[in-house]
């Protein structure tokens, strides 16, 4: 199904998909037409308009409500409530899903909710520390991974890590205190963080300077694993911030580890190792043994290669792009990517992102356990199930774009 008119805004890229569902839409009612009177013409055409009408209607009543659970959601004082609204607020978010398949307009809309959701724990975090949170310093909230990239759904543990300015002596377990107290409240909200990558972890809390120094003794002899969580740090947004701590953060981060050749290598070596879901012969490859037995995993095979190739890229040119959509329109016009490469990228992202949040519609509210990132090919029309190899395809091709830019950078 070509990408949805709504999603075209000044992405370049995406006119000639709109252009091919308008020309499929005018096909279709032409069709319709072709063996009636020129009355029944003109009551399809009205039956048309009444029905776009209507549609328009529920979209925006439907976003209305979501608009009014994001509101309820800023200044809850207590996880519990917190939670429910949560449930609620996605339950209507994967339900407008299910009718206008609009990835980014969920992705949006979850990012800007978690937005609220953060503030309203930093305010439930404070109030355990008591009167000790008037002397904490300033302070960024930073999420990484796919709530890095703009892509989070209730399905993720998000992982967070916090920058802060520097503490007084009889103050500096502070902000320790309120790394732990921020993962308990989204903990209750059941908003479960990662059980590593979190503020409650003193590895990933502290000031500009002591992450400054992490990264530089990672970066020149840091074990594979350390790496990896060093990298992770490509893919960061923050969640809230003062006195601008999140650019100084990202600004520290992408110089070094862009600096650090022997860190690229290990990143592309790790790109190139990641499967893009296709056999030697041609077939998908699917789970083998285990309770997902004969399912595609659609994050190991797709979405992480698609994702991590585009980070890197992104990396390695400079750019300053948040989101995977955002980044490969950014490298567009860098012209370190062809139209149409782009073009192609950008629809395997609509196409592989639509096939996650379905998945998750369907599971949602269980958001425990691994079953959304699996998913039956056979349930795909043949028309999914080609545009799904194309994005496949397109995979692959980033996977090798990837190592062949990092070559010639080397020479």
């Amino acid at each position: 199904m070509p990408i949805v008119i709504s999603t075209k805004g000044n992405d370049v890229t995406a006119w000639r998909e709109a252009g091919e569902f308008g020309l499929l839409f005018r096909q279709v009612l032409l069709g319709k037409s072709a063996l009636l009177t020129s009355e029944q013409f003109e009551a399809l055409l009205g039956g048309v308009g009444q029905e776009l009408e209507r549609r328009a209607t529920e979209h925006d009543t439907a976003l209305a409500a979501v608009g009014c659970l994001m509101d309820d959601a800023s200044g809850v004082t207590e996880p519990a409530r917190l939670g429910g609204g949560v449930r609620e607020f996605y339950g209507s978010c994967y339900a407008l899903f299910g009718s206008n398949l609009s990835a980014p307009a969920f992705y949006r809309l979850s990012g800007a909710f978690l937005e609220v959701v953060a503030r309203s724990a930093l305010g439930c975090a404070l109030g355990r520390l008591g009167l000790s949170a008037d002397r904490l310093p300033p302070l960024a909230l930073i999420a990484l991974g796919p709530t890095g990239r703009h892509e989070f759904s209730p399905f993720c543990n998000p992982q967070l890590l916090l920058v802060h300015g520097e503490a007084d002596p009889p103050t500096a377990e502070l902000p320790e205190m309120l790394g732990l107290a921020l993962h308990e409240v989204f903990e209750a909200a059941g908003l479960h963080p990662d059980a590593t990558i979190t503020p409650r972890n003193p590895e990933w809390c502290g000031t500009l300077v002591q992450w400054r120094q992490r990264l530089i003794a990672g970066l020149e002899g840091g074990e594979p694993a350390e790496l990896v969580d060093l990298l992770r740090l490509a893919d960061q947004a923050a969640l809230f911030s003062a006195n601008g701590l999140e650019q100084e953060f990202r600004d520290l981060c992408t110089a070094l580890l862009r600096k650090s050749r022997a860190t690229l290598a290990f990143l592309v070596t790790r790109i190139l190792a990641l499967s893009n879901g296709v056999g030697l012969m041609g077939g998908l490859r699917l789970e083998r043994s285990g309770p997902h037995r004969g399912l595609f995993a659609l994050f190991d095979h797709a979405l992480l290669p698609l994702t991590a190739s585009v980070a890197a890229l992104s990396l390695m040119m400079g750019g300053t792009g948040v989101g995977t959509p955002q980044r490969i329109r950014e490298l567009l016009a860098g012209r370190k990517l062809n139209v149409e490469l782009a073009e192609r990228l950008l629809d395997a992202w609509h196409t592989l992102s639509e096939l996650r949040l379905a998945r998750e519609g369907d599971l949602f509210p269980d958001t425990a356990g691994r079953s959304s990132l699996y998913f039956s090919p056979d349930a795909l029309s043949d028309a999914d199930m080609e545009r799904f190899r194309e994005a496949l395809e397109a995979v692959d091709v980033i996977q090798r774009h990837v190592a062949i830019t990092f070559s010639e950078g080397e020479e």
